[in-house]
């Protein structure tokens, strides 16, 4: 939960003229790397088997606040919806990860290394 409330300040970052600087305004497309990916797992402090866990979490939001956009192998932030980070923490509270959700995410996503 704290990683996600983390990557939320950071999408809604802005600059000095208030576009936001990790997401495109346009497209939502995520720039940064995030918690859940092979790429954001080191930065953000988590493990393989943590981030394949969380991002299945994630994707069982059925598209509310991130979704997986497969064309361009990308997530996205769901602006439209949650154009404030607000709105998108009290998304994530909503979806707020119990154990028993952790421990289903990491029975379907381990893979012994």
């Amino acid at each position: 939960m704290q990683r996600l409330h983390l990557a939320v300040a950071m999408l809604y970052e802005t600059d000095d003229i208030g576009d936001l600087v990790n997401v495109d305004a346009e497209t939502g497309r995520i720039l940064a790397p995030l918690p859940w990916g092979r790429a954001g797992r080191s930065p953000w402090g988590l493990t393989g088997g943590e981030a394949d866990a969380l991002r299945y979490i994630v994707r069982t939001w059925d598209g509310d606040l991130f979704w997986y956009d497969r064309a361009s192998r990308s997530w996205c932030l769901d602006l439209a919806h949650y154009p404030t980070a607000d709105r998108a923490h009290d998304a994530i509270e909503r979806h707020a990860i119990a154990v028993s959700t952790w421990r289903q995410a990491w029975r379907a996503t381990y893979r012994p290394r």
